[in-house]
């Protein structure tokens, strides 16, 4: 049983840079998209479908 490979595959300090990168990203994309809309995606979907 080797569920964990991939994680073991990577040292922690890799681990936390990855996470801080997506973290950054999704700052960045939500700084963005917040520029121009009023709602995020998934808050207009569901203002749609109610």
């Amino acid at each position: 049983m080797r569920k964990l490979t991939l994680f073991c595959m990577y040292s922690l300090v890799q681990i936390y840079l990855l996470a801080l990168v997506f973290f950054v990203l999704q700052v960045l994309t939500s700084h963005w998209w917040l520029r121009y809309f009023s709602h995020g995606p998934i808050e207009w979907i569901w203002e749609k479908l109610a």
